[in-house]
């Protein structure tokens, strides 16, 4: 129930009670208790009252639900799942390889320290020679280009 509703009973069976005890005749001096009764309880119901709408409302901000985590069934594949921002054609003697830069995945592949060495190849790139993983030999051991 609410306060309020506690507050207008309350009130009401007091007012009720001191009217109620009054004996059968009506002295001006039992009207006149009657009248203070119901004022005083007037007054403090008003009191409360205003106490209460002078307190801050406070909100409840809402629960951030944090997400479970992922079966492992679906991060083993997640494993396999290599970035496309690492993904370029390196020039090399031998021609245009395709592939993925390993500081590139070292940077932004989780599981860079697990992938095959032998896919590792040497490219000539802008400054310099650099490291690659070609992209022919990734896909056979069974790692594929992420689609964001």
């Amino acid at each position: 129930m609410s306060p309020r509703f506690i507050g207008l009973i309350a009130a009401a069976s007091i007012a009720i009670t001191a009217v109620g005890a009054a004996p059968a005749r009506a002295d001006e001096d039992d009207v006149a208790r009657a009248l203070a009764a119901i004022l005083g309880v007037a007054v403090i119901a008003k009191v409360i009252k205003d106490r209460k709408d002078d307190r801050e409302v406070t909100r409840r901000e809402p629960r951030v639900l944090e997400p479970r985590p992922l079966p492992r069934r679906v991060d083993r594949t997640n494993r396999k799942l290599l970035p496309p921002r690492c993904f370029r054609a390196f020039d090399s003697r031998r021609g245009v390889y395709r592939g993925f830069g390993v500081r590139c995945l070292q940077r932004h592949f989780r599981h860079a320290n697990r992938l095959p060495e032998s896919c590792l190849i040497r490219v000539r790139g802008n400054r310099g020679p650099r490291l690659a993983y070609e992209a022919r030999c990734m896909r056979n051991h069974g790692y594929r280009l992420a689609r964001h």
